[in-house]
């Protein structure tokens, strides 16, 4: 359990904060505007947030993060997966009681 501390940041409550070494840290509240740098990469082995997933959306949905403490990969992922999710629900209620698809359907006409 992640304790919230108002007092902090968001970031700055994360547990890996005092050991972390990402710059672009998607608990950040300017999360878009900061970038990484080249040389990161080189200097310090760059490394993306080490923090899980569902540690960084609880204290994020405490702070009423935009970014859901997500990385932009990660929102483009969640994004896609709503997508797809909705687009096989939308198609199962199409389908009618003999079970066929209403596209099926017109496709056998």
């Amino acid at each position: 359990m992640v304790k919230i501390d108002f007092s902090k940041e968001p970031h700055e409550n994360c547990p890996s904060f005092e050991r972390c070494s990402t710059n672009k840290c998607p608990l950040h509240r300017n999360f878009k505007s900061l970038e990484n740098s080249p040389e990161d990469r080189k200097l310090m082995g760059w490394k993306r947030c080490r923090t899980s997933k569902k540690v960084r959306m609880k204290i994020a949905k405490a702070f009423h993060l935009k970014t859901l403490g997500l990385s932009d990969k990660e929102r483009s992922n969640l994004r896609q997966s709503i997508r797809m999710k909705q687009s096989i629900f939308s198609t199962r209620e199409e389908t009618n009681e003999n079970g066929l698809n209403a596209n099926v359907r017109e496709g056998l006409k």
